[in-house]
């Protein structure tokens, strides 16, 4: 008997490796479930595909303004800036959002769900478009490369790229974006339903703590010292310390490292194309 199958796409930098896990976790019990995972954005062809049937989910970071779809939050990520190594802001260990927004971005092609590309852009905090850099960004890879080049820098999840030649800056007061999956407003499979269960069991660290504790255990999953923490946020130490203690019990954890163990999650820190 052919077992059920599910058709998922997830965007390179959303909880990829879990779902990935979870996907070959799903394939190997005892009532297996056949999932075929592809990698995809917040495209409205892919919105509407999924409308169609085509897809059955859609994992992304940020929030869709498509209302033919259910939206549920199953994570969290951090934002970082991306930016060439010789970039005057490349020996920061950290930035602020004021310094980010104020830096030229890449110009993607359009074709994608209008509120997801303002949420990436913060048009809202910037009162408008971006400056935007030369180079058409019509791809990762293009992309990737119209940063290396010192032209761009550009605002993704702190999952996005680990590449020689660009540096990633945790943004220490940016808002935590949701990772959601997308789905048809109908009544879920059994076999959707377990894939969703899967994930929310798995959900990010950063769920249970508060905002305060995610800006700093996001700095902690950085490498930054509880020194460097409190200047990045303008904290004293010992309300850094606090925080990292508060978070340490909130989810159990022993040390700073099953702390970054889990607020990571098996995220794979390295983004499409890297």
């Amino acid at each position: 008997m052919t077992p059920p199958r599910l058709r998922v796409a997830v965007m390179p930098t959303a909880m990829t490796r879990t779902c990935y896990e979870l996907a070959r976790s799903m394939q190997r019990s005892s009532r297996p479930v056949e999932i075929s995972l592809e990698l995809g954005w917040a495209t409205l062809l892919n919105l509407q595909r999924l409308v169609d049937g085509d897809l059955d989910a859609l994992v992304v970071t940020g929030r869709l303004g498509d209302a033919r779809v259910r939206q549920r939050e199953v994570g969290v990520v951090g934002s970082a800036l991306y930016l060439d190594e010789e970039h005057p802001l490349a020996a920061a260990r950290s930035v602020r959002l004021p310094e980010a927004l104020a830096q030229p971005t890449f110009r993607r092609p359009e074709g994608v769900d209008e509120r997801w590309h303002a949420g990436w852009l913060m048009t809202a905090l910037r009162g408008g478009e971006p400056t935007y850099s030369s180079g058409p960004g019509a791809d990762e890879l293009d992309v990737q490369r119209i940063i290396g080049t010192g032209r761009a820098t550009g605002i993704a999840p702190t999952t996005w790229c680990r590449r020689p030649g660009i540096v990633a800056l945790p943004i220490v007061d940016a808002d935590p974006v949701p990772v959601l999956v997308a789905t048809r407003p109908e009544p879920e499979s059994p076999e959707l339903d377990g894939f969703l269960s899967g994930l929310t069991a798995r959900q990010h660290v950063a769920g249970s703590l508060s905002m305060a504790e995610r800006r700093v255990v996001s700095l902690v999953a950085d490498g930054l010292s509880n020194r460097e923490i409190a200047a990045a946020l303008h904290l004293s130490v010992r309300t850094v310390e606090s925080h990292v203690s508060s978070a340490l019990r909130r989810r159990g954890a022993r040390s700073r490292t099953d702390l970054v163990a889990a607020w990571w999650h098996g995220e794979d820190p390295v983004g499409a194309g890297s």
